[in-house]
């Protein structure tokens, strides 16, 4: 096979002189390569401030331009899911206006949640076979639409990554495919956190950074995913990012959480992961985009001197690279 030599300079430490190394990349990648999706990097939104990001009476350029940069970069914009936590208390108002269809002609996923804390997984199955079999009638979802049905969603704690408990296999078992409804799922997508920072206890930068974390982080769903791509569905991380509950300081803002990103994501595809979709929030720490004005820190939520544009912060840098 045809290579190219790049040569990188290492450059030494403690005033030793540099030296070369030469190392051979294929011009072609090898057959068993997996395919990058130019929207690897996506994005899950708070349900509750999607008109902040989207705008309500006028499209928020500052999103739009983040956004159409990505696309220029990468020949497709990002997907965007909207739900999150603030889905289990937003109630539908048809009066509230966003400018949503001016957004690049992007797909969009919309979720809701039904979920009772006392369902059992076969409750849960038959609950949403319930309410996607009257929303695919209500909106002409068949088998020829566009529009698919993302199915079980589990946040990722809660995977048995087995035929017991919460899993893509138990919800299989238990018939989620099997009704008219079930047939129209194309994704199968669940959660996932590489640490937490709910208690406040510090996250170190070290600890999100190793491969070997990153690789033992990911690969706990292999058989969740083999799972699914044997069912012949797609396999995304519908939301994901450093450290849960927006972040740590420090850490999940700073630029190694960019370079963090980046290796994440690649090594998702490595694994049968198609897209990771980077949980976002207004005034989050693990940000790749704060796209309104902020009036407080995002670090310790002070007050700031005076306010604060919208910006990207170090993770933007991760999906442009």
């Amino acid at each position: 096979m045809a290579t190219s030599i790049l040569r990188i300079l290492c450059v030494a430490l403690l005033g030793k002189e540099a030296s070369g190394v030469n190392v051979a990349i294929p011009l072609i990648a090898p057959s068993t390569a997996p395919r990058v999706s130019p929207s690897l990097f996506s994005f899950s939104i708070e349900q509750d401030r999607w008109t902040d990001w989207a705008g309500s009476t006028s499209r928020n350029q500052f999103l739009f331009n983040t956004l159409d940069n990505l696309a220029r970069l990468t020949g497709a914009p990002p997907d965007i899911r909207i739900g999150a936590n603030s889905e289990d208390h937003t109630k539908f108002k048809a009066a509230i206006q966003t400018t949503q269809s001016s957004l690049l002609g992007m797909r969009f996923i919309r979720q809701l949640n039904f979920f009772h804390l006392t369902l059992t997984l076969y409750g849960f199955v038959q609950e949403w076979t319930y309410f996607a079999t009257n929303i695919s009638a209500a909106m002409g979802i068949s088998s020829t639409s566009h529009t698919k049905f993302w199915g079980v969603a589990f946040a990722g704690a809660q995977s048995s990554h087995s035929l017991t408990g919460w899993s893509p296999q138990s919800a299989f078992k238990e018939g989620l495919l099997n009704s008219a409804a079930g047939s129209l799922i194309s994704t199968v997508s669940q959660h996932h956190y590489s640490g937490s920072f709910c208690s406040g206890n510090a996250g170190l930068l070290q600890d999100l950074m190793t491969k070997s974390t990153i690789r033992a982080n990911l690969s706990l769903y292999l058989p969740d995913i083999a799972a699914t791509r044997g069912r012949g569905l797609d396999y995304v991380l519908g939301e994901t990012n450093s450290y849960s509950c927006h972040g740590a300081p420090g850490v999940s803002n700073s630029a190694d959480a960019a370079l963090w990103r980046l290796d994440y994501a690649l090594y998702a595809t490595q694994i049968g992961i198609s897209k990771v979709f980077f949980h976002q929030g207004v005034g989050f720490k693990y940000n790749h985009i704060q796209p309104a004005t902020l009036t407080r820190s995002t670090a310790d939520g002070s007050d700031l001197p005076w306010p604060l544009p919208p910006h990207v912060q170090p993770a933007y840098y991760g999906a442009i690279t």
